[in-house]
């Protein structure tokens, strides 16, 4: 019985001193995993520092090094994500392309993004996140830079403003148009991770329909 305890207390020294090892980079990287998985499944407002620190094996005090707060985590998932789709949206393909075909190549984009990074998608977009981590423009009077989820919007609203002042969109406002587009490509994304198992048709004729009913809404005739 004592051998029994002198073994598990030894696998239990050589489970901490692995993670005692690991870099600080690599501890930030798998504190983002933790904490991506039990926002997930628990909820923002129902996890703890203490639940984070204890999936990851570690004492809050040593997560606390990395993240002053569950709030900087999850900043920090949400700006990577978003900085991997603000990336996307400015391939030269999209940005030197005539702006109705950018638009049709950023839905393909946007949809593409979300299909491959489903749990980041539903984390940003499919949960229940503080509101300040939910603004897609830079507030009025705002000294700070835009972060990555605006400059992702920014993007969408650059091409809607060029399609209306050139005369291809009808008269209306830009912000408002570009986030009906988001509305409309965000609705193919969420029911595309949330029913897996529905016998969707091709996801480029799906995408092919959206962009359609961009066009009949929005183009001049």
């Amino acid at each position: 019985m004592s051998r029994d305890r002198g073994t598990q207390s030894r696998q239990g020294g050589r489970k901490a001193g692995g993670s005692a090892r690991l870099s600080a980079a690599a501890r930030r990287r798998a504190s983002l995993a933790a904490a991506m998985e039990i926002f997930l499944a628990e909820g923002y407002e129902r996890t703890t520092m203490r639940r984070i620190a204890d999936a990851l094996g570690v004492t809050p005090t040593t997560l606390y090094l990395h993240f002053p707060d569950k709030s900087a985590l999850l900043t920090e998932i949400c700006d990577e994500s978003f900085a991997l789709l603000a990336a996307e949206f400015a391939r030269p393909e999209i940005s030197e392309a005539p702006p109705l075909d950018a638009l049709r190549q950023l839905l393909d984009v946007y949809v593409a993004f979300g299909l491959a990074h489903p749990r980041e998608y539903r984390l940003i977009f499919m949960t229940e996140i503080p509101p300040h981590l939910g603004g897609h423009r830079v507030r009025p009077g705002a000294a700070a830079r835009p972060d990555n989820g605006q400059l992702a919007f920014a993007a969408l609203e650059a091409i809607v403003r060029r399609l209306v002042a050139d005369g291809v969109f009808r008269p209306g406002d830009p912000v408002v148009i570009a986030e009906a587009i988001w509305a409309a490509a965000h609705g193919l994304v969420s029911l595309l991770i949330a029913m897996p198992h529905f016998p969707w048709s091709d996801r480029a004729r799906l995408v092919d329909a959206v962009a359609e009913m961009v066009r009949q809404g929005w183009v001049r005739a």
